[in-house]
């Protein structure tokens, strides 16, 4: 409501006609309309993304899954394929909410949103998962069944994953493991203390001008890419 009044504001007559004089049953205001207006959004951009992969014909499937605030399993389907200008394009065309985490449910998920898009699943050409059971598994999880189906939709495990895999197998390395225990112990000491926090940043504008980060981030312990980033701003 405050971004209408906001164009309203900003001279268009023709919203600040509609909100004066608008009929009760068709103001288009409601939460309901405001949601099904969203939807048909997410619904012509969606028919537009399935037209271009059908053009491109060959995609393939990244998907994982995550609980959210509200304890739910969400699972997010990635679609990849070349488009008609040879670029090689990444969207995320749906997110699912798996009633269990079975790789028989899962690759049930995964093929009924597959075949509401019009799209062929023999046109798959590969699938990247984590390394988990229900979606690894060789003979049950999800990229076994679609394998079943497919024999073209090869498996690889995701590269971030296998790298996080692989620093974390580094902890084992005392020298490692030190290093980034003091970095965290460090970036604890400065970002639990505002006082601290404010030498911190000072001390950074005057030795470091160039620097675009003037605190300190958490080095994160499960992924890599928010770990590496904490370690380059340390």
């Amino acid at each position: 409501m405050e971004i209408l009044n906001y164009r309203v504001r900003g001279g268009d007559t023709e919203l600040e006609n509609h909100l004066k004089n608008h009929k009760k049953n068709a103001s288009y205001l409601s939460k309901t309309m405001q949601n099904e207006i969203i939807f048909c959004c997410g619904e012509i951009i969606s028919v537009k993304i399935v037209s271009n992969i059908k053009t491109a014909k060959f995609f393939s499937i990244l998907s994982d899954e995550a609980i959210d605030v509200s304890n739910k399993s969400q699972m997010s389907l990635v679609l990849r394929y070349v488009d008609s200008g040879n670029n090689i394009t990444t969207v995320n065309i749906d997110k699912l909410s798996p009633s269990h985490l079975d790789g028989e449910s899962l690759s049930v998920n995964i093929l009924d949103t597959i075949a509401y898009l019009g799209l062929d699943i023999t046109n798959c050409r590969g699938q990247v998962y984590d390394g988990a059971g229900a979606v690894a598994g060789t003979k049950k999880g999800v990229a076994a069944r679609i394998l079943k189906l497919n024999n073209k939709a090869l498996y690889t495990h995701c590269f971030s994953h296998r790298l996080n895999l692989a620093v974390c197998n580094s902890y084992e390395v005392q020298f490692l493991c030190n290093a980034m225990n003091h970095i965290k112990e460090v970036s604890y000491y400065f970002n639990l203390s505002i006082k601290r926090n404010s030498i911190l940043e000072t001390m950074v504008s005057e030795h470091c001008p160039d620097k675009k980060n003037k605190k300190l981030r958490v080095v994160c312990r499960t992924r890599w890419l928010e770990r590496i980033d904490g370690l380059d701003t340390f």
